[in-house]
Parts: C-alpha cells; sequence; structure tokens
C-alpha cells in the first residue's frame, strides 16, 4: 500500500469504527489503485509488512500483530512460494508438518490456521 493512504487510514484512525476504517481503506485503495505506481514483484516480506499495517489499522494490539508476525514469518521460512501463488495443499502440508515438528494439538494447529486464513493468501 502507498504510503500516502497509510498515512491517511492513521489519521482517520481515531475518528472511524474499526468497519468505517475497513470501508475507507477498500474505497481509497478502489479508486486509487490505477493512480499508483505499479509494482508487479512484491516480495512476499512486503506482502506481509502490508498485512500487519493493515492489522494495525484495524486496532490489534501489539501482542497480537507480533503473533500475526511470528506465524506467518514461521511460514513463510518454509513456504518459498510467492503469497499470491500458495495453494492450499501447501498450507495443509506446512500445518501437518509443523504439527509433527512441534509435537503440538490440534488446537494450536488449528489456532495457527485461523491466523494464516486471515493473511493475503489469495
Amino acid at each position: 500500500m502507498d504510503e500516502r493512504l497509510v498515512n491517511i487510514l492513521n489519521s482517520m484512525a481515531e475518528y472511524l469504527s474499526i468497519a468505517q476504517m475497513k470501508k475507507l481503506q477498500e474505497v481509497l485503495l478502489e479508486q486509487l489503485t490505477d493512480q499508483l505506481p505499479k509494482s508487479k514483484d512484491i516480495s512476499n516480506e512486503d506482502y506481509m509488512k502490508l498485512f500487519l499495517d493493515a492489522k494495525k489499522i484495524e486496532g490489534c494490539s501489539e501482542r497480537t500483530i507480533q503473533y500475526y508476525r511470528v506465524t506467518v514469518a514461521r511460514m513463510l521460512s518454509r513456504i518459498t512460494t510467492p503469497i499470491r501463488k500458495i495453494i492450499t495443499d501447501e498450507v495443509r502440508s506446512y500445518l501437518v508438518d509443523y504439527q509433527k515438528i512441534n509435537n503440538c494439538s490440534k488446537v494450536t494447529v488449528d489456532n495457527i490456521r485461523r491466523n494464516l486464513s486471515s493473511t493475503p493468501l489469495h
């Protein structure tokens, strides 16, 4: 997301509800996308930064944002496919491997799955 849009959203954050902030973000992106410089190859790290910025705007706590950061970074260290091209089977395989390697419960894996499902993996 263009830095100017982030600045606008941050400036409006104290005046708008989370739902209103999401709608403002959608409208700004829809109306200004053709005016923004096009970037064809955005790295996974850049996508992750955009995602975390969006979570800040939505009002997530620093602790929650850190949890997202760690969870997504851990997955991206194992799946090197660009985020926009990751398929469901890759995520499923990652979660199965994660459970085996870390010997964790199904509840933990489901928490990670829900966390990842809120990321821009589409």
